[in-house]
């Protein structure tokens, strides 16, 4: 059963709101040792002059007594901005006031994305706190968990029930996996082993009629709260011409059917020289796993 936290991803906007803070705080600190004015750069024919404004005392009086040139001065409300050019001598300094800027501009953006967030988790904390109240009555509860329940069922029922599979080099089919099958290579072994562990239902090499043509999917997948599929194919054997013709035409069938890679269709490839990580395994789990709303809901 799908909750509001999984829609709204509590997790994940806290996590963002965390990481912006403490951004926010470092970018604060760091803005302390820059100048307080800003620089322009402004193009004059070839060549570009380094304006740089203030009203700072203290940068106005060091600037004078180095003798630098002011532009322009000007008054508002009683407080004097001065506008000197700066040398290209002054590189290092010119540096820090640009940083200054980008900070500036980098932190307004920063400052926006948490207040719109934690507005985000304050529109929908009543609804939140009203489902786990629902979610903490027994009888509702067990009512609401009823439909989640039946899906689990037939999802085991679904990966366990007989189905017509590939019977190519039956004999090849010696890698035995967690769930009981067994499967043409290790790759494929500890992918589904990755699945068992991740509570995801799976069948190896379903018949499928993808295209108009069959195809025996090295991995068919449901989602386990939604009962969504997934298809994998693993291609294990790029480093010859001819399987990656053959691969070529498999996939030409799957995005003709319609189906998206990173979606609900996924691709791992391998060579002998570079094969598959666990990396690009769990990615894919992570996906299925948090892919966790129904489309009707959405």
């Amino acid at each position: 059963m799908v909750t509001l936290e999984q829609i709204v991803r509590i997790p994940e906007i806290s996590s963002i709101i965390e990481e912006g803070k403490r951004q926010r705080a470092a970018m604060k600190a760091k803005m302390k040792g820059l100048p307080n004015g800003r620089l322009c750069i402004v193009q004059c024919g070839k060549y570009t002059q380094w304006q740089y404004s203030t009203t700072d005392i203290d940068e106005i009086t060091k600037f004078e007594k180095k003798g630098l040139r002011v532009k322009r001065i000007t008054e508002t409300r009683g407080v004097k901005r001065y506008v000197f050019y700066i040398p290209k001598s002054m590189k290092k300094f010119a540096t820090r006031a640009i940083e200054k800027d980008y900070l500036e501009n980098l932190l307004k953006g920063v400052n926006e994305i948490v207040d719109t967030l934690e507005g985000y988790l304050a529109d929908v904390e009543p609804y939140i706190k009203k489902e786990k109240c629902m979610l903490s009555h027994l009888d509702r509860s067990s009512l609401l968990t009823a439909e989640e329940a039946a899906m689990r069922e037939e999802l085991m029922e679904w990966a366990y029930d007989e189905y017509e599979t590939n019977q190519t080099h039956p004999e090849h089919k010696v890698f035995e996996t967690k769930k009981g099958d067994y499967v043409r290579s290790k790759s494929e072994q500890k992918f589904a082993n990755m699945l068992y562990d991740a509570g995801i239902p799976y069948r190896y090499e379903m018949k499928q009629v993808i295209n108009g043509n069959e195809h025996y999917t090295d991995f068919a997948m449901r989602q386990p709260l939604t009962g969504k599929y997934y298809m994998h194919e693993h291609f294990g054997l790029m480093d010859s011409k001819s399987y990656m013709y053959k691969t070529i035409d498999r996939l030409e069938d799957y995005f003709a059917d319609g189906y998206l890679i990173g979606k609900d269709f996924f691709v791992t490839m391998e060579t002998k020289t570079r094969p598959v990580t666990d990396k690009e395994f769990e990615q894919i789990i992570k996906i299925i796993l948090a892919d966790n709303v129904p489309d009707s809901v959405i």
